[in-house]
């Protein structure tokens, strides 16, 4: 089988060729699965999201059940704070006790307060706006497709090695035209 020679100017350009054909299938598949993963991926964060809020009221009804168990601690066992929490209930007066009148909000009451369960609402991460905007719109999903089917059909037309020549003729062509430009403003 006869050799094929290889210019030594195609083998320099050549490598530029073959990298610049990955770098725009990889730029092709990485859009791709930005438009296939965006709704798992924001569909996660929002479970994550939530999943962090429980947990926050997980952890305030436990504090809550933990003060509770205290107070059913001590009503069984110290007398003196079942007789006192009854004597706020029913308002009752010891003989000698001298009242001071306060505001309802200062006033004790022997009730336990309804836990406050609000917890501040967790946001997404920086790129979960982003994420939103390729999960939910369908023509900018269809406009990221078709970029990314362009790019493939692309790299496998324009950028093979078989296209060294062309390519290399194309970007002398361009840097020529380039330089007259410069040239011309520079006098």
């Amino acid at each position: 089988m006869p050799k094929i020679p290889i210019n030594e100017s195609d083998s320099k350009f050549g490598w530029m060729v073959s990298l610049a054909f990955w770098l725009v299938l990889f730029s092709a598949v990485g859009i791709y699965a930005a438009v296939a993963l965006s709704p798992k991926l924001l569909t996660h964060l929002k479970l994550q999201n939530e999943h962090y809020v429980n947990q926050i009221r997980l952890v305030r009804i436990e504090q809550q059940v933990e003060n509770l168990d205290r107070v059913i601690v001590a009503l069984e066992t110290d007398p003196n704070f079942a007789a006192e929490l009854a004597r706020i209930d029913f308002d009752a007066e010891r003989p000698g006790d001298e009242r001071i009148p306060v505001d309802a909000e200062l006033s004790l009451d022997g009730r336990p307060a309804n836990a406050t369960l609000d917890v501040p609402v967790a946001s997404l991460p920086w790129y979960g706006s982003l994420l939103e905007v390729v999960a939910n719109s369908n023509r900018f999903r269809a406009l990221l497709l078709l970029t990314s089917a362009t790019l493939t059909i692309l790299a496998f037309t324009f950028l093979q090695e078989s296209q060294t020549r062309q390519l290399q003729t194309g970007a002398t062509n361009v840097r020529h035209a380039f330089g007259m430009l410069l040239d011309r403003y520079r006098k």
